[in-house]
C-alpha cells in the first residue's frame, strides 16, 4: 500500500490534474473502464504467468525478466493497439510493476491484483491515464504530460523498497 499511495501522490502531482471539458458522466462507461483497465493488464499478466509456471526460464533475475516481459507487452501492444490514445512508457511501468510485485508475493496474484484495482484502474478511470481511450471517458485530464524518466525513478525506488522488505523479512525470520 504504500508503494500505490505514493506513486499516486507523484502521479497527481506531476500530472496536475484538470476538469474534462468534453466528459459527460455515464455510469455504465465508467464502470466499463474501470474494468477494461485491469484486464487490459491482468489478462496479460496470468497469461505470462501461467507460460513461466509450465516453461519455466533459467534466468532467475526477476528484475531483469520483468524489464524483458514489460518491453515485450509494450511493443505487442503497440502493434496490436496501434489506434491507442496514450500507449506510452506507463502502459510498460504498469506492467512492470505488476510483475514485480507477482515475483515478490511468489506467483501470489493478489500483489497485482491490488496494484491494479486501487492504483490502476482508477488512474485510468478518473485520471484520462487509459492507455487505450486517455481522457476521451474521464472525469478528468492531466495538464501536463508525465515525463519518462519520473517513470524510471519510480521503478527503482519500487524495486530498492521491495527488496529491501523481503530482506528484513527474511531476516527477522532468522532471528
Amino acid at each position: 500500500m504504500v508503494i500505490i499511495f505514493s506513486l499516486f501522490f507523484c502521479l497527481l502531482f506531476f500530472g496536475k490534474p484538470i476538469y474534462s471539458q468534453n466528459y459527460s458522466f455515464s455510469l455504465l462507461k465508467t464502470i466499463f473502464s474501470f474494468i477494461g483497465a485491469v484486464l487490459f493488464y491482468f489478462t496479460d499478466y496470468y497469461v505470462l504467468s501461467l507460460c513461466e509456471h509450465y516453461y519455466p526460464s533459467n534466468y532467475k533475475n526477476t528484475v531483469v525478466k520483468g524489464f524483458f516481459f514489460s518491453i515485450m507487452f509494450w511493443l505487442l501492444g503497440k502493434v496490436i493497439y496501434s489506434y491507442g490514445l496514450y500507449f506510452n512508457l506507463l502502459v510498460m511501468f504498469n506492467f512492470f510493476i505488476c510483475y514485480i510485485l507477482g515475483a515478490y508475493e511468489e506467483k501470489n496474484f493478489t500483489g497485482p491484483l491490488v496494484y491494479l484495482l486501487v492504483f490502476v484502474a482508477p488512474l485510468s478511470t478518473l485520471f484520462g491515464l487509459d492507455p487505450i481511450w486517455k481522457d476521451q471517458y474521464s472525469f478528468f485530464s492531466m495538464s501536463s504530460e508525465i515525463l519518462s524518466y519520473y517513470y524510471i525513478i519510480f521503478g527503482v525506488l519500487i524495486v530498492f523498497y521491495l527488496s529491501y522488505k523481503k530482506r528484513s523479512f527474511e531476516w527477522s525470520q532468522q532471528n
